[in-house]
């Protein structure tokens, strides 16, 4: 089987080198199935206004299934075939949510005119990629202010870049669902959505907290984070076991979770960006966990971390509670739920912050165009 794919990417880098060079003016790269959902947006803007576009994957399983001509897809593995692509990759515009390229074995090719990146979370930068991740793009489409701001003051880039005041299409494309808004006057159907990287420690708070809340009568969806799904299968299926017996539990290992939002009442988290996704887009409440900050970036000063979409968004809100708490988390989950101020808030932040809401569309359809 790996043999197979290893020749199928050594015969797609051949085609892709000798395709017409109309299929370059835009070129997409993902790193896997668990990412193309981002890139949706992005391909249903150049099909609607006919370009032609490449989609390269380091998964063999092609998304989008449309018989556009001008849609080539073409698998280069994650080996040695993607690694010689991208040092002499020709093309005018590469869009990626792949960071770091250029410092790591990716290397930027000369011949890339215009390589853009685009965040699929709205958690800080400073604190999810390494300093540097971002020095070799030359457009940066940034989704909230505190993006713009951390590009801005933090040295995080070279100050030659352009940066753009674009917005996150997937909080759209979760208002384009009619069904989003709860009219439950009391919390039926919880989500919980961690981050990943903590997950043996994480797995006895979880179960304490999925205990207390069954026993309540609420439905609990266990969403994991895509990391988890890939790399800790153990503990979710430790989980499932020990939660088998109850029909009010589920995990849901789907790759889009628009779904999940529209059926959840509320949600849990503890630093995943999924759960302000979720109350900035549906008007639905939230509860972080303060658990110990899992940072990417080990160098993030104290102001950094403070100055982060995250670390505001549940200060300004007042919705997180210490592990000592955990006992009582559904009467504080009941208590935010009947707290006006909290969505008088969450309005006013999602004015305030997002860029473009509810126009993302627009801006995608006036960016690729302009880059075409």
């Amino acid at each position: 089987m790996y043999k197979n794919l290893f020749l199928e990417s050594i015969k797609n880098l051949k085609f892709f080198k000798q395709a017409h060079e109309n299929s370059k003016k835009i070129v997409f790269y993902s790193e896997g199935k668990k990412y193309d959902h981002f890139y949706t947006p992005f391909i249903k803007s150049c099909i609607k206004n006919n370009l032609s576009f490449t989609y390269l994957s380091s998964d063999n399983e092609k998304p989008f299934q449309n018989n556009n001509e001008k849609y080539k897809f073409y698998f280069i593995g994650k080996s040695f075939v993607r690694t010689y692509l991208f040092t002499f990759l020709d093309c005018k515009n590469l869009i990626t949510t792949t960071p770091d390229i250029g410092n790591s074995f990716l290397k930027k090719s000369i011949n890339c005119k215009n390589m853009i990146f685009f965040h699929h979370s709205m958690c800080g930068l400073t604190t999810t990629l390494k300093n540097g991740a971002l020095s070799h793009y030359d457009t940066i489409l940034c989704s909230n202010k505190k993006h713009f701001e951390e590009l801005l003051n933090y040295n995080f880039i070279n100050k030659n870049k352009k940066l753009i005041k674009f917005g996150y299409p997937k909080i759209d494309e979760i208002l384009n669902n009619s069904n989003i808004k709860s009219n439950n006057k009391k919390i039926k159907n919880i989500l919980i959505a961690p981050s990943w990287g903590n997950e043996k420690e994480d797995y006895e708070l979880y179960k304490r907290i999925i205990l207390n809340l069954i026993d309540k009568e609420i439905y609990v969806k266990f969403r994991p984070h895509p990391m988890t799904i890939l790399y800790f299968k153990k503990y979710l299926k430790k989980l499932k076991n020990y939660f088998k017996k109850y029909n009010n539990f589920e995990i849901s290992e789907v790759d889009n979770n628009v779904k999940d939002y529209m059926n959840s009442d509320f949600i849990i988290s503890d630093w995943s960006g999924s759960a302000m996704e979720f109350s900035l887009a549906t008007e639905k409440p939230c509860l972080f966990l303060n658990t110990k900050r899992k940072l990417i970036n080990k160098s993030s000063s104290e102001e950094q971390k403070k100055n982060s979409f995250e670390y505001f968004f549940r200060k300004y809100l007042d919705c997180e509670i210490s592990i000592s708490e955990i006992e009582n988390i559904y009467f504080i989950i009941n208590r935010i739920h009947s707290n006006n101020s909290f969505y008088e808030k969450l309005k006013y932040f999602k004015s305030e912050y997002l860029y473009n809401l509810g126009k993302t569309d627009t801006e995608i359809d006036k960016f690729m165009l302009s880059i075409f």
